[in-house]
């Protein structure tokens, strides 16, 4: 099972505009093997953290990056650290490969210049935080998908985005665990205006499917909990939950976001607090969905549509906060992402 980890994405994410993320939940069909030619990554630095990243290319399975025109490697991730490379100027660009056979490679993205600085006093050691993030949450994040249908029309619908296991009971009779999933309640919302079936499923890091249960969801916070079960049979993969943090973060705190965005599994973004404010925002399509008048978390570590019900976390891995809408300004370019934070969290999972 430890060696399914080498095999996730682990990327930064962009998104486009001022929307709940509800409104990439929707379950998104991927443009794979239609022939078509990909599209060239726009390549973006921060140079603080001496990081290059680039939006995720619809169809693509592995991107090729080359650093002062020479050194050329294959990578899973959408964004490449330089924080290992000793102090010197170097140039950047990358080209994205198609996961499927019968489509072709993208051109080459622009072309950015890193400066790196090894005098800056840049104590972070991103390999490590990334690999810590591997070891110690990935199997705790899992996608939520949430499916319906019109009983008097059999018309099916659905809704996607993330969640994070935060707390496991274990039953005194033949090891049965039952996991609880923090999720927003924009996701699991049951539109109860028509006669709908619903159910959902909780998909973990190894594709692992399991059917689960809403048993508590509040639109004035929105968020969610759902659970499921599982069965200790020595096969079945144990999850551990991640910790809830004492306290809430503050302005210039850094945070990790990971979730699901457009359904692409397990992308983990860096970033910062750079706000605590009231979110004014339409909510759509009613208040029973979404209706959050407090003050939430406003940081920079990207998101877009399906981080629904991403986890945001400190840098000792504990949840701080929960994804639940993003922004952008006026050119469309992502400017802020928004959560739900820690206090709020355990205020609702004390109601």
């Amino acid at each position: 099972m430890k060696n399914k980890l080498s095999k996730i994405l682990i990327s930064f994410i962009l998104t486009l505009s001022l929307i709940f993320s509800l409104s990439g939940c929707v379950v998104i069909e991927g443009i794979v093997g239609s022939g078509e030619t990909l599209s060239a990554p726009t390549v973006k630095i921060n140079e603080d953290n001496k990081i290059v990243y680039w939006d995720s290319v619809d169809g693509a399975g592995s991107y090729t990056v080359t650093i002062n025109n020479t050194e050329t490697k294959t990578v899973k991730t959408t964004f490449y650290s330089f924080s290992s490379f000793s102090g010197g100027t170097y140039t950047f660009s990358v080209k994205a490969l198609p996961s499927s056979a019968v489509d072709n490679e993208s051109s080459t993205s622009n072309v950015v210049t890193v400066v790196v600085d090894n005098t800056s006093g840049d104590s972070i050691n991103y390999v490590e935080l990334i690999n810590g993030v591997t070891k110690e949450v990935m199997q705790a994040n899992v996608t939520v998908i949430q499916t319906n249908k019109k009983i008097a029309t059999n018309a099916n619908g659905g809704a996607q985005g993330s969640g994070i296991i935060y707390k496991v009971t274990k039953s005194m009779f033949g090891g049965i665990y039952t996991y609880f999933v923090l999720t927003n309640n924009h996701v699991v919302y049951q539109n109860t205006s028509e006669n709908y079936d619903f159910s959902y499923t909780v998909t973990d890091m190894y594709n692992n499917e399991h059917q689960a249960t809403l048993v508590a969801n509040n639109a004035n916070y929105d968020l969610a909990v759902l659970q499921f079960t599982v069965v200790n049979d020595g096969v079945s993969p144990i999850y551990t939950p991640i910790s809830l943090a004492s306290n809430d973060v503050t302005v210039g705190d850094n945070v990790i976001s990971i979730g699901q965005p457009g359904g692409q599994k397990n992308a983990v973004t860096l970033g910062s607090v750079i706000g605590i404010s009231k979110l004014d925002i339409n909510v759509d399509p009613n208040a029973n969905m979404s209706n959050v008048t407090f003050n939430v978390l406003k940081h920079n570590a990207p998101i877009k549509g399906g981080s629904s019900g991403g986890a945001v976390l400190d840098y000792n891995y504990k949840l701080v906060g929960l994804n639940y809408a993003t922004g952008s300004d006026n050119s469309g370019n992502y400017t802020s992402s928004y959560a739900i934070p820690i206090s709020k969290i355990k205020e609702f999972l004390k109601g």
